[in-house]
């Protein structure tokens, strides 16, 4: 009996540029979360504060919504819901959905601490911003994960003063440990964002008790939650309200926007690690002017200097020359594993397995680069670093173009994809990106099919397709057929 194969998928069928877009018309995606155990089942966070669901195996996908939380948001900063992350917890058959976002204490207060639009409380007067603070809840999901149950909030903290750095993401480690990523809270919009507390009394949430210093020196405080990652126990089947106090996972930081757990090598050319590994991205404001991949993260508050440095050892003038400032005190931190020194903050961060190199955002331009791991000793002087991020170097090494202002990039296993249709193949997975610009979740792939320094999806598509033709073949030929 004869065999009619079609061979359109093998080697160069398909463009590899013409990634698909999985959902559109999203209002305010920030954020977008896939389901532990059911494939296809995506969780979509906006901004605004609505969570919502989709299958995205159905033929013709869309959201639906699931319920919202009550945020501060401000046209000038990036508060209001930041991340989503769906992950299973206690008892074992249980999955939670949890979301970080900024929330208002003072409902009457819309202060966001810049005085764009107000002279008169321009300095020498200044203003002490809302008292705002960040939020952690969680809601039970649903069994056919469409629908969830009553919130559970399982931190109030950080600070949200002003109009930026306030409380950013969620993840979790295979053991049910949360990791929430918080920002220093200080006021990136005055004095050149050289805040060290003298923009007035900060609410008690901004400052650290006994300290004399605040802003951006609450990132080296240990009795402050700003500018740092925190660790809380895994909650669990009695957990329904506040967790315990959370540990300092990592601390120094300016705006810890993103997390991402990784096994990537940590120098060019080495092997990957059996496990993943926390990496921050650590995104600069108008006190600075570059950016931070931090990590692997190792806990026990590592600190990675900032305020008072940057990088390896770099003094940041606006804080170190401060009479008996906290930067006097400053003992041994751990460098940046990576920096950029874009004039614009990165907004997304991920590492693409079939390339082994890390992926990123500039949600300003809109353009996503890669860039590969340093050598054998994890950093250089920045001057003279040829890996080091410029906007030449981004503009010279896109990894894919037409996007606007991405402000996620997760790297989806195949796993988790099943009955997803239009994606290209790429590994064992798929690199997506929340795309906040145009509302939307799509794939990102290299243009023309090729990334800077290795192949891309283009042969990763080809080698699948060549292997899946191979096997298919072997399998006739064993038969006799």
């Amino acid at each position: 009996m004869p065999y009619l194969f079609n061979f359109a998928f093998v080697v160069g069928a398909q463009s590899v540029s013409a990634a698909p877009t999985l959902l559109a018309g999203l209002q305010v995606p920030i954020s977008a979360s896939f389901h532990p155990l059911l494939p296809a089942i995506v969780y979509i966070g906006g901004r605004d504060g609505a969570l919502s669901v989709a299958n995205l195996a159905s033929p013709n996908p869309t959201t639906l919504p699931l319920t919202r939380v009550s945020v501060f948001s401000s046209q000038t900063s990036w508060h209001g819901l930041t991340s989503v992350h769906a992950a299973t917890g206690a008892p074992a058959s249980a999955t939670f959905l949890y979301a970080t976002y900024t929330q208002n204490a003072d409902p009457a207060c819309t202060d966001d601490g810049t005085n764009a639009g107000n002279p008169s409380l321009r300095p020498p007067l200044t203003v002490i911003g809302c008292p705002r603070t960040g939020a952690l809840t969680r809601w039970l999901l649903a069994a056919d994960g469409l629908s969830v149950g009553a919130p559970q909030t399982l931190w109030v903290g950080g600070c949200s003063q002003f109009g930026a750095n306030g409380v950013n993401m969620v993840t979790s480690d295979a053991a049910g440990f949360l990791y929430v990523a918080v920002g220093a809270g200080a006021n990136d919009g005055r004095n050149g964002g050289a805040d060290f507390g003298q923009f007035g009394p900060q609410p008690a949430n901004c400052t650290a008790p006994g300290s004399a210093w605040g802003g951006h020196f609450n990132a080296l405080a240990p009795t402050s939650s700003g500018g740092k990652v925190l660790r809380f126990a895994p909650p669990t089947a009695a957990t329904t309200g506040p967790l315990p106090a959370p540990t300092v996972f990592a601390s120094g930081l300016h705006n810890p926007f993103r997390l991402t757990w990784a096994r990537a090598p940590a120098a060019r050319g080495a092997p990957a690690p059996l496990t993943p590994s926390l990496y921050s991205l650590d995104s600069g404001g108008a006190s600075t002017t570059s950016d931070e991949l931090n990590g692997p993260l190792q806990g026990a508050g590592q600190s990675y200097g900032w305020p008072c440095a940057l990088g390896a050892n770099e003094p940041v003038a606006a804080f170190a020359a401060l009479p008996a400032s906290p930067c006097s005190l400053l003992g041994p931190h751990t460098p940046a594993f990576y920096v950029s020194r874009a004039t614009t903050s990165l907004g997304a961060l991920e590492f693409h397995p079939p390339t082994s190199r890390w992926m990123a955002a500039d949600p300003a331009s809109g353009l996503l680069f890669s860039f590969s791991p340093l050598d054998a000793a994890g950093w250089t002087q920045a001057a003279a670093d040829a890996s080091t991020i410029t906007e030449e170097a981004k503009a010279a090494n896109p990894y894919a173009a037409g996007v606007s202002r991405v402000t996620q990039l997760m790297y989806v296993p195949a796993s988790r994809l099943r009955g997803v249709a239009g994606l290209v193949a790429d590994g064992d997975g798929a690199l997506l990106a929340v795309d906040y610009g145009r509302g939307e979740l799509r794939q990102i792939l290299p243009v023309n099919g090729t990334t800077q320094g290795a192949s891309g999806g283009a042969a990763v598509a080809a080698s699948a397709s060549a292997a899946l033709f191979a096997a298919t073949l072997a399998f006739l030929l064993a038969a006799g057929v």
